[in-house]
């Protein structure tokens, strides 16, 4: 006999009473209460993560992993919600199960198995990161001014390339297929496909005397319309400032705030000093070039950007050069060959005392690693120091195809072929290769 006014169903009503017993059961045994204090904590958690990794430029696996926790740890906090309850005697298990109660025993573990499945969907083994993006391009600059320094048309666009490659919702494929495909004679559609990008940049630098103006105009691929993204016409001393401007100009454009999503910035590591700069750009021209003379080069340009104390970048890239031009020569002296690695390894080492390093010394870091591997010179790096480099790299310069490059020539080294080609077919997509 059941009371009167009772909103209790028998556990073995069919249709609706079957469901109204379990949602009973989950009110009495507070599930539901449990599920959103835990989704609040694992919302709260992440977002505070989140932020603490980028503020302390920690790896990104480590907010992949706690996410993993939680996913993978809701099912079973929901069944020890539905088997214990928290009174005031303590932890003491619930009332004895029902039918409804073995229906979500059930239902938890086909999450659990759903969950655990997904996770391979949403986290690819090899912690490559894949994020929406918008691809872009900056082409080199058409440039009228001193024959001498026309250089500046594509140091320029390389600039501020290189910074819209600090942000991970920019697609910004290497420079050096952007130059190669710009001289193609493609149309604008065909040319963005090419390089999978959705949008152009293009520029116009007019020099005269010493005063120095710049020109950017936004391009979409798809109907070839244009808009104006900004112009500047500064003192050439300034020039830096004008590229750095037309960058966080492109950034607010796509909504973003630079500030906060162009971290490390490659144009905040430029001194303010042109001669520098131009030595700098110059030696990067060289340096695409890729030949041996070229990378001598490179080398001098680089050594005289160092005119101005402190600039870390043209230092790592010195050293970068030196690399190229060992890879390049069979050792006739070995002893010679050992001289050039310590020196390369002496630079990396001054260059490790700086905190705030760029990208592009982790990268030297990898190619040093693969280079004295391949040559039996000193200890071979572990392979957990590897990963921190490439992952340090990727963090501080997501769209870059050097440290996929790298970490792929290493697990081809210790016989991880599969691995390798995954990571291979990442730079491609980075060196325009589509």
């Amino acid at each position: 006999m059941t009371e009167q006014g009772s909103s209790r169903v028998p556990d073995d009503a069919p249709g609706e009473g079957a469901q109204a017993s379990l949602l009973a059961e989950l009110q009495k045994r507070r599930v539901v209460r449990a599920a959103l204090a835990y989704a609040i904590v694992a919302w709260g958690v992440t977002e505070i993560l989140d932020g603490v990794i980028s503020r302390f430029g920690w790896p990104d696996w480590i907010a992949t992993l706690v996410v993993i926790v939680f996913v993978v740890g809701f099912p079973v906090a929901m069944f020890l919600a539905w088997v214990f309850e928290w009174t005031k005697e303590g932890i003491r298990r619930t009332d004895p199960w029902t039918a409804a109660g073995g229906v979500s025993i059930a239902l938890a573990t086909l999450f659990l198995v759903g969950a655990t499945a997904s996770l391979f969907w949403l986290i690819n083994p090899s912690g490559i990161v894949r994020v929406e993006q918008t691809g872009i391009v900056v082409m080199p600059c058409r440039y009228r001014g001193d024959p001498d320094l026309d250089f500046r048309g594509a140091g320029f666009a390389g600039i501020l390339n290189e910074q819209l490659a600090h942000s991970r919702q920019f697609f910004v494929p290497e420079f050096a297929a952007v130059e190669r495909l710009s001289g193609a004679n493609l149309q604008t559609t065909e040319l963005a496909e090419r390089l999978g990008a959705s949008w152009l940049v293009e520029c116009r630098v007019v020099q005269e005397e010493d005063r120095i103006r710049i020109d950017a105009t936004l391009i979409d691929a798809a109907s070839d319309e244009s808009e104006p993204l900004a112009n500047s016409d500064e003192d050439v001393s300034a020039t830096l400032g004008a590229l750095e401007g037309i960058g966080r100009a492109i950034a607010t454009r796509f909504g973003l705030a630079p500030s906060a999503e162009l971290p490390g910035a490659l144009i905040d590591r430029y001194p303010a000093a042109m001669r520098a700069l131009d030595a700098y750009l110059q030696g990067e021209q060289a340096y695409r070039v890729g030949t041996p003379d070229a990378m001598r080069e490179a080398r001098q340009h680089f050594q005289a950007a160092q005119i101005v104390p402190g600039f870390e970048l043209a230092r790592t890239r010195e050293a970068d050069t030196m690399m190229a031009v060992a890879g390049f020569e069979t050792p006739v002296n070995p002893a010679a060959l050992t001289a050039v690695l310590r020196a390369i390894e002496l630079i990396l080492e001054e260059l490790s005392a700086d905190a705030d390093a760029p990208a592009e010394f982790y990268v030297s870091k990898l190619r040093f690693a693969n280079l004295a591997d391949r040559l039996a010179y000193g200890d071979r790096v572990s392979a957990e120091q590897r990963r921190e480099w490439f992952d340090s790299a990727l963090m501080l310069k997501p769209n870059d195809a050097e440290p996929y490059r790298l970490y792929a020539e290493y697990l081809a080294s210790i016989g991880k072929a599969d691995s390798a080609a995954e990571f291979a077919s990442e730079a491609d997509k980075f060196e325009g290769q589509r």
